[in-house]
């Protein structure tokens, strides 16, 4: 059983509370957890999807190296020594709120609340860790991403401020 600080920073959904955990359950009981929150580490800009099917590979994947969720990017933003550690907590909240994920990955957001305080190559850095290039986030070539548009109903739709991924819809 969970003490009662434990039942607190429990997620309210068994959906959460499967997130980025692994474990197994028995008449309704933890008997085993293993944390496998994403490794912080050095972006390797080599291992970037450049396209939606590299992304969709890449989430598929058991890369560890990538954000997954908004529990994700808060442990990456409280690691230290990267772009999200910029932002004003109000900056970040919004950003982290307007984050989609589905498929394995970060499927669509809005990426305003990055804009008045991260340089271009900080913004850049930030989808780094989503495992999307720069290329790939700027791409109007693309059919399976969309930078101005949003994550609506599994599709990509034209949004300001917003982009899509390759994740938004079934893979």
């Amino acid at each position: 059983m969970l003490d009662s600080k434990e039942a607190q920073n429990e997620p309210s959904t068994p959906w959460a509370r499967l997130g980025r955990k692994a474990r197994n359950f028995s008449a309704g009981e933890i008997i085993e957890e293993k944390d496998s929150a994403v490794k912080i580490e050095k972006i390797d800009y080599s291992r970037l999807a450049t396209t939606g099917k590299e992304l969709r590979d890449i989430a598929a994947s058991d890369a560890d190296w990538i954000v997954r969720s908004s529990d994700d990017l808060r442990q990456l933003r409280a690691a230290g020594d990267n772009a999200l550690r910029k932002l004003p907590a109000t900056d970040f909240e919004a950003f982290i709120g307007s984050l989609q994920f589905a498929n394995g990955g970060v499927a669509g957001g809005c990426y305003k609340p990055l804009m008045s305080t991260l340089m271009l190559s900080d913004i850049f850095e930030v989808f780094a860790h989503f495992g999307i290039s720069a290329g790939l986030l700027s791409s109007q070539t693309d059919a399976n991403s969309c930078q101005e548009c949003q994550c609506t109903a599994g599709k990509c739709d034209w949004q300001w401020w917003s982009f899509c991924s390759s994740l938004c819809g079934g893979v």
